[in-house]
């Protein structure tokens, strides 16, 4: 069962890595991805995450005080959204509390960081995998056994990590939203060159659906900075 981690900023990507290698030893059927640790160098990786985001089952989004507000935490959640039931989508808080919660992360039920919300993220990550998932009582018994893990590398990333919010100009966010845009396009409808307009986009009402979430998510952007998703219809 492929999980999807997201993160945003160097505590978040300490927590993303520590999920990444404990849930397997939970649940060995796991299947963790997360973007820094599993791109091939010298790939295209935007490419990687749009195909890892339409093969994951289950969606974990790491959330600290730097990257609350992350215009990219917010993209992979409104494309999590679309690829995934809202149930199967979980914003992890780490330090933080769920009335810090804005934008698209809403939508989601977010578990907290401790041992209680944990074992009912790992549970609802049991649910989800259907004929194949663990007896409740056995995932219990798994999860007491690997929780000081998780828990010992959390206090680690606490007392070693400072808080330092990612940040990144606009001009850097506008291009890397045209890049992904074009490399949707070429994936939803591979080999189609005729379906694509003069600068690499799909001519259709559903990728201009796709540009609005993708504009929405990016609303600190400026006017003259948006003027191209504007012009496919992003925003108004």
């Amino acid at each position: 069962m492929k999980i999807f981690i997201s993160w945003s900023g160097k505590k978040s990507k300490k927590i993303a890595v520590s999920l990444r290698e404990w849930l397997p030893n939970v649940i060995q059927a796991l299947e963790p991805w997360m973007s820094s640790e599993d791109i091939d160098k010298g790939t295209r990786w935007y490419i990687d995450v749009i195909s890892e985001l339409e093969k994951s089952h289950f969606g974990i989004i790491c959330l600290t005080s730097d990257n609350i507000e992350s215009s990219w935490i917010h993209f992979e959640a409104g494309a999590l959204s679309k690829s995934l039931d809202q149930s199967l989508v979980c914003p992890y808080l780490f330090e933080i509390e769920h009335s810090m919660i804005k934008g698209p992360l809403v939508q989601f039920q977010a578990a907290k960081s401790t041992k209680e919300d944990t074992n009912k993220l790992l549970h609802s990550i049991n649910r989800a995998m259907a004929d194949k998932a663990l007896l409740p009582e056995k995932l219990d018994i798994t999860f007491e056994r690997w929780w000081p893990d998780l828990d010992e590398k959390f206090k680690q990333i606490s007392s070693t990590v400072e808080s330092q919010p990612t940040i990144r100009k606009d001009r850097e966010l506008i291009e890397e939203i045209l890049e992904l845009a074009r490399s949707l396009s070429r994936h939803i409808i591979p080999g189609k060159p005729e379906l694509m307009d003069k600068e690499g986009f799909l001519r259709s009402p559903e990728f201009i659906k796709i540009l609005e979430d993708i504009g929405k998510s990016y609303q600190n952007l400026t006017k003259e900075d948006l003027y191209k998703i504007r012009k496919y219809g992003a925003l108004e």
